[in-house]
């Protein structure tokens, strides 16, 4: 009776073990995956920037243009 207690505990330690470690994977992983989307995020939005820029600084050169014709 002891003894399958003992086989039961050690099977539960030894479980519980492997599912966390499992469950802290599984984490890193979702956490990777968030932070690469946040980076294409960021990515867009700089890119939305720059051409926001270029088209003032086109509107800009336009404006200078029409002064001097």
């Amino acid at each position: 009776m002891f003894g399958a207690f003992l086989i039961f505990i050690k099977s539960f330690i030894c479980h519980f073990f492997i599912y966390f470690i499992w469950n802290i994977w599984l984490i890193y992983l979702i956490l990777q995956k968030f932070k690469k989307i946040n980076e294409r995020r960021k990515i867009v939005c700089d890119n939305q920037k720059i051409t926001k820029n270029n088209k003032e600084i086109f509107k800009e050169e336009g404006k200078q243009k029409r002064e001097r014709a």
